[in-house]
């Protein structure tokens, strides 16, 4: 056998094994194609005609099986395969018998120019790779060799070539995020190739001033930054958000300025100088812009004031509401803006609401400062909150609910508080005589309950609800004054049921407040039928035919009345069941202390869907002011319960980091349960234009007040911040570079062309 026909026979046909092997191929094909690659460079280097041969050859193509195998998205081993065999044969093989157009370098470069191999459906790292060393040595034989430059020229144009890869870059979809440091590869290859293209000039051909200026156009303000007066989707569309990528494009930006002095002033004017109107100045000396975005979980924190911890907590529970989040987006109020004030700020508690919804939906800040909206939210001697002075949660939220249906009661929007955490509750009296039953209802918001000599949520509940005797009521029915017993139940059941663990009682004896430290479990998931009126009911006729046949003291007392039987209604079992989404907890004594919230960010998908209750299953998150980080639901009991240490196990203790015999200082102090099945938004409350949810950059339903306030974070600010001095400093050279040489310029480039 001859080599050529070893090469066909053999090498050819593990290598097509290679490119068309699955992810996982088994350890000995990757040997075999080893020993299959070592022949291959073997035989070419010993003989480097036969590589000419395989080229001319319709049956074999090498050039075409090579850089599939490149482009392979089979397995990254089979790429990175292929890729050392494409460096060994371009590197060192080289047939002087035929012009330097058809040798391996010069073959691969023009087949992988050919072939559009910087997709987003492609993994093209090391073509990229293969590409760029290729292009190094091109640019390197026409700086030395200038004999080869007419005939390199025949085989690709620099000039036109660029013009393609520019093209590419703008209708390159990219596939990068702000939150996520994954590099996208084929557009990170795309920036490298024009950089290298664009260095060539000079040696092979001048960019002409047309195409440079669309390049600099399109790597200035759309993959570096966005239009200045961008809003929405344009705002988010540029194209470089990994540090990798941003480098390549400063790169890039500075080749295509360089030595033009009149495209870097163009430059400089429209980008750089108009930079620090945008950026905050520093709140601290060691300002880091890397750490100031936004976290790697996609959301954004808020920043303390002072002691608006309790704030802060419960407006990233209500963000986390789907509905309620995409009504506060979408609300109009048609009030002006009230500015009527030193400050200029718009005093309006709505407005500043819906901004800090569009901040904490839209900005790639790590945080938002709320102090707007805390000017706007007047105490009760109508000035700004105080924010150095500590607050209780639970009253923030009830004022806040008050005021909200206040502001929305003009709008399409006037039940939408009551729709979404609105339940009732009823009060009833009965008769021990007749079994008449008095009922009174209130809405309710909260359900707060006493915990105090109680074990878990069950035992508070059932304290709720519990009987108690009244004496020497008078029954209208009975026309006697009797004994009634009173109870509350519940009427009506909300989509989102908030629930307040009085943890802070008033000691009389001392004449203090006081923090109830005991341990208070609380399931993961609620089936809240038996505390409503018709849980009761159906109890209460279960109970009358358990004493049927009793004594008669057991008869009245287990009374159902016509009247209560027929407050049954026919509710859908998801209608009672409930899964914990947001726990806030209170750490601290009842003097002080800090708010922070955990929340389950599974909301709003798969409710219908098996298992939607396993809570413990969906990802959770820890908010805490600015810090916004990722929680393990099974850190919730020691986390969220409190109780002495002890109560934990030994093997736990060393984990909370609580002295022992002390009681811990955090523990729950409103939770929030979703049901599974919510009750429809009511029209009135919801309005024609709020049904399709309001997704993340969905702008354009968004008030005018709240675009133009959160319109200056659009842009990704915390990244524009972390490349100024970058950028500052690369502008600066390419000046000083550019002013100190303008003999060597216009020599070099010629005259520059105004943009």
């Amino acid at each position: 056998m001859n080599l050529q026909s070893l090469i066909r026979g053999v090498i050819v046909k593990v290598f097509q094994m290679l490119v068309s092997a699955p992810a996982g191929f088994t350890r000995e094909l990757y040997e075999i194609s080893e020993v299959a690659g070592h022949l291959l460079c073997c035989i070419t280097l010993y003989k480097p005609e036969i590589y000419t041969q395989l080229r001319l050859s319709s049956e074999f193509r090498l050039k075409d099986l090579l850089i599939s195998g490149l482009l392979s998205r089979g397995s990254a081993v089979t790429r990175e395969f292929f890729q050392r065999v494409i460096y060994f044969l371009c590197e060192n093989v080289r047939d002087l018998s035929v012009p330097l157009s058809q040798s391996p370098l010069f073959d691969l470069l023009g087949g992988m120019l050919d072939v559009k191999v910087f997709s987003s459906e492609q993994e093209c790292g090391e073509a990229c790779e293969v590409l760029l060393t290729s292009l190094e040595t091109y640019k390197h034989i026409a700086t030395f060799d200038s004999g080869k430059v007419k005939e390199m020229g025949e085989l690709m144009d620099p000039i036109k070539k660029l013009g393609e890869v520019m093209n590419s870059i703008k209708g390159y979809q990219a596939r990068e995020s702000v939150d996520a440091p994954d590099t996208d590869k084929g557009l990170l290859g795309l920036l490298r190739l024009a950089e290298k293209l664009v260095s060539m000039q000079g040696y092979l051909a001048e960019v002409p001033a047309p195409l440079r200026n669309e390049a600099i156009d399109e790597v200035a303000f759309r993959c570096l930054f966005p239009l200045r007066k961008a809003i929405g989707d344009e705002a988010y569309s540029f194209k470089c958000k990994s540090q990798q990528s941003r480098e390549a494009a400063f790169k890039l930006l500075e080749s295509l300025v360089d030595f033009d002095e009149t495209s870097m002033l163009s430059v400089l004017s429209d980008c750089l100088l108009s930079l620090p109107e945008h950026l905050d100045e520093p709140a601290v000396w060691d300002y880091t812009p890397e750490k100031a975005k936004r976290a790697a979980c996609g959301y954004v924190g808020m920043r303390n004031l002072g002691c608006i911890c309790y704030m802060n907590s419960m407006m990233q529970q209500l963000f986390m509401v789907p509905p309620f989040r995409s009504a506060m987006l979408s609300v109009k109020d048609n009030v002006l803006p009230s500015v009527d004030n030193p400050l200029r700020i718009d005093d309006n508690m709505l407005h500043q609401l819906q901004c800090i919804f569009g901040y904490l939906a839209f900005s790639t800040r790590q945080e938002f400062n709320p102090q707007r909206f805390c000017f706007a939210f007047k105490d009760s001697d109508n000035k700004p909150t105080n924010t150095s002075l500590q607050q209780d949660a639970h009253e923030f939220l009830n004022i806040l609910f008050d005021r909200l249906e206040r502001s929305l009661k003009p709008t399409p929007y006037a039940r939408l508080v009551q729709s979404i955490f609105g339940g009732k509750i009823c009060n009833q009296l009965v008769c021990s005589q007749c079994g008449t039953v008095k009922r009174n209802y209130e809405d309710m918001y909260t359900l707060s309950l006493e915990i105090k000599n109680q074990r878990n949520f069950h035992e508070a509940m059932d304290k709720f609800v519990a009987n108690s005797p009244v004496s020497g009521y008078f029954c209208e029915a009975c026309r006697n004054k009797v004994e009634v017993s009173k109870r509350t139940l519940l009427a009506g059941l909300p989509n989102i049921l908030i629930v307040h663990l009085q943890r802070f009682t008033y000691n009389y004896d001392l004449g203090v407040n006081e923090k109830i430290h005991t341990k208070f479990e609380f399931p993961n998931t609620l089936n809240m039928l038996q505390y409503t009126e018709e849980g009761a009911a159906s109890s209460g006729k279960q109970h009358a035919a358990e004493k049927k046949g009793g004594s008669e003291d057991e008869k009245e007392t287990a009374f159902v009345t016509e009247s209560d039987s027929s407050r049954e209604e026919s509710h859908e079992e998801g209608y009672y069941a409930y899964k914990l989404v947001g726990v806030v907890v209170h750490n601290g004594n009842a003097e002080g202390g800090h708010y922070y919230s955990y929340i389950n960010t599974n909301r709003g998908e798969n409710e219908g869907a098996e298992g939607y209750l396993n809570t413990e299953s969906d990802p959770w998150l820890e908010f805490n002011d600015t810090v916004v980080k990722e929680f393990d639901f099974k850190r919730v009991p020691t986390e969220c319960f409190g109780g002495a240490v002890e109560e934990y196990g030994p093997s736990l203790m060393q984990d909370i980091g609580d002295a022992a015999g002390a009681n811990r200082s955090r523990s729950a102090y409103m939770l929030f349960y979703e049901r599974k099945a919510k009750s429809q938004i009511p029209e009135s409350s919801h309005g024609a234009e709020s049904r399709a949810p309001v997704v993340m950059h969905d702008f354009h339903r968004l008030p005018m007040n709240v675009v133009e306030e959160i319109k200056t974070v659009c842009v990704p600010l915390s990244v524009t911040a972390r490349d100024n001095s970058k950028w500052s400093r690369t502008m600066r050279s390419s000046c000083m570079r550019s002013w100190c040489s303008r003999g060597a310029s216009a020599r070099i480039s010629g005259p520059s062309s105004p943009r």
